[in-house]
């Protein structure tokens, strides 16, 4: 009877009843069916060495061999990219902007360890679209959601503070009742206050000898709101931000009111674009 090796193919005349391996090869699992794996990120095929799976590709040394490759195309910029084991899912490294690989709903949950950060909490939503999410990301931000659109931010430990409550326990309690009522008016406060009227935009414009856009720009920053979620809110390039905000002119004339559109305070004083108190 002869032997054949399942490896190589070899056969030979065995000397003993079981051979413990084949003298082509030197295979020990020459009488094992051979187990075929390809890697779907570069495509290389092998045999495997032993009944265990391998950790990682021989040819390209992809741990993700065995997973299928996920890509995206950046709407902003075009960049089609293939996501790697360590890339921070969607997140753009052209124009920094995020875009989730698959289609949203209004009521899907924004899921954790996205564009880096360690944690985020769905903390109010209304059940139609408008959602404020607590970003833990060490800036203490909550942003304002909108059917997946971002239409506002705001310092979420400042307002805790400011409402005599440990944001550690709102995070933790945000379902009761009674939190359940501020955050409602928090996102609603924040929905009115969403557009900067357009009198203290002009006059901005008109000081600063820059743009209406870059105008805007400088406005919600000022306003508390950051250069990636001015970028994503706008839907303009971030380099396009931080140009405006690196390279803001000088004012030309006087001051005005940092409260010009809103309701003036009485019996306090009011600062000026610059941050000079005026009395």
């Amino acid at each position: 009877m002869m032997n054949k090796c399942c490896r190589c193919g070899y056969e030979w005349a065995p000397r003993s009843k079981e051979p413990l391996r084949c003298p082509s090869c030197k295979s020990t699992r020459w009488n094992k069916e051979a187990i075929k794996d390809k890697c779907l990120r570069c495509g290389a095929e092998w045999v495997q060495r032993g009944s265990e799976s391998p950790k990682y590709c021989p040819i390209c040394h992809s741990s993700m061999w065995n997973s299928e490759k996920v890509t995206y195309t950046c709407p902003k910029c075009g960049l089609t990219r293939t996501l790697r084991s360590n890339s921070r899912i969607g997140l753009c490294p052209v124009c920094d902007r995020y875009v989730d690989s698959r289609p949203k709903t209004q009521f899907d949950d924004f899921r954790p360890k996205e564009a880096g950060v360690s944690d985020i909490v769905r903390i109010w939503t209304d059940g139609e679209g408008l959602t404020l999410v607590y970003v833990d990301n060490g800036r203490g931000m909550t942003y304002l959601y909108a059917e997946g659109d971002l239409v506002g931010s705001i310092n979420f430990s400042s307002w805790c503070r400011n409402n005599k409550l440990s944001m550690e326990y709102v995070l933790r309690n945000y379902q009761e009742d009674s939190l359940s009522e501020k955050l409602s008016k928090l996102a609603m406060s924040m929905l009115s206050d969403d557009e900067a009227p357009s009198d203290r935009i002009s006059i901005i414009a008109e000081l600063r000898g820059i743009t209406e856009e870059q105008a805007i720009i400088v406005s919600m920053h000022d306003d508390g709101m950051e250069p990636l979620p001015i970028s994503l809110k706008l839907g303009i390039p971030f380099s396009t931000v931080m140009d405006t905000l690196n390279n803001i002119p000088p004012i030309s004339g006087k001051g005005i009111r940092s409260d010009i559109g809103k309701d003036a305070k009485p019996d306090m004083g009011h600062r000026d674009i610059l941050g000079d108190e005026k009395v």
